[in-house]
C-alpha cells in the first residue's frame, strides 16, 4: 500500500507540473494567454467538457469548467477517466483522491491541484515568469459551417501571436446559437493533440472564491506531506 501511494503522489506532483507547463504559449491547455483570445468576447461562462489528451496514450477528461477572463477551474472525477484500471480507481476512492479540482491562475503564473476529499491541495508555478499575457489574433481563416453536438457552427481556423511573434494555431468550431462560442476546440502542440467539447454551456459570472483554493484545506508542498495526509485519512499514522 505504502508503495502505492508514493507511486500515486508521485503522480499527483507530476500531473499538477505538467498541467501548469501544458503549452506555455502553445497548447490549449495553457488555460490563458493565448487560449483566452479564442472565445472572443464570451470571457466568462460555466460548461461541461470533455477533454480528449492524445500523446503517449489517449486520456479522456470528464468535468466542469469555470473560466473567468482567463482564470480557469475544472472540476473532474477521476473515476471517469479512461485511462486507470478498476482496482486504482477504487484505491483512489479510499483515499480520497478521486475527484479533483485545478484551478489556473495565469496572471498569478499559479496552478492549483486540489482533492476535496483530502481536504488538501498542492501547488505549481504556471509556465515562464517572462511571459507575458500580450496576445492578438493575427488571422481567422473559415473552413466551412459543421454541426457539432446539435448546433450549428462556423469551422475555423485561429492563429494567435505573441509579442516576440510566437505562434499558436487551433481549429474551432464557433455555435451560431451561442454567440460564436467555440464549442469544439482542436490544436496540435509540443504534447500531443488536444480535442476540447463544451456543453451546457452558460454565460455565468462566477464568484472569485471558485478560483481559491479552500482556506481550511491542508497545503502540500512536497510528496512526504501528500503521503502524510492520505495515511492520516487511511487511519494508518504517518509513513515510513
Amino acid at each position: 500500500m505504502k508503495i502505492f501511494i508514493r507511486a500515486l503522489c508521485l503522480l499527483t506532483f507530476s500531473f499538477v507540473t505538467a498541467y501548469a507547463q501544458m503549452g506555455a504559449g502553445t497548447d490549449v491547455t495553457d488555460m490563458g494567454g493565448a487560449f483566452s483570445k479564442l472565445f472572443g468576447d464570451n470571457q466568462t461562462f460555466i460548461s461541461t467538457i470533455e477533454m480528449n489528451l492524445s500523446s503517449n496514450q489517449d486520456m479522456v477528461m470528464l468535468g466542469k469548467m469555470t473560466f473567468d477572463h482567463g482564470k480557469t477551474r475544472v472540476d473532474t472525477d477521476m473515476t471517469q477517466m479512461k485511462v486507470f484500471p478498476p482496482q486504482t480507481i477504487e484505491k483512489m476512492r479510499n483515499m480520497g483522491m478521486d475527484k479533483t479540482t485545478v484551478i489556473s491562475l495565469p496572471e498569478k503564473k499559479i496552478t492549483y491541484m486540489i482533492y476535496p476529499g483530502l481536504q488538501a491541495y498542492a501547488q505549481a508555478s504556471n509556465g515562464n515568469p517572462n511571459i507575458t499575457n500580450d496576445y492578438k489574433v493575427s488571422s481567422t481563416t473559415d473552413l466551412g459551417n459543421e454541426t457539432v453536438d446539435g448546433h450549428a457552427c462556423v469551422k475555423a481556423k485561429i492563429v494567435i501571436t505573441d509579442q516576440d511573434g510566437n505562434l499558436f494555431k487551433a481549429t474551432v468550431w464557433k455555435a451560431s446559437d451561442l454567440k460564436d462560442f467555440p464549442i469544439k476546440i482542436e490544436q496540435v502542440g509540443t504534447k500531443g493533440f488536444t480535442t476540447m467539447l463544451f456543453k451546457d454551456v452558460t454565460f455565468a459570472t462566477p464568484i472569485a472564491s471558485d478560483f481559491e483554493p479552500p482556506k481550511d484545506f491542508t497545503k502540500c508542498d512536497d510528496k512526504q506531506t501528500m503521503r502524510e495526509v492520505i495515511m492520516k485519512r487511511m487511519g494508518t499514522g504517518a509513513p515510513k
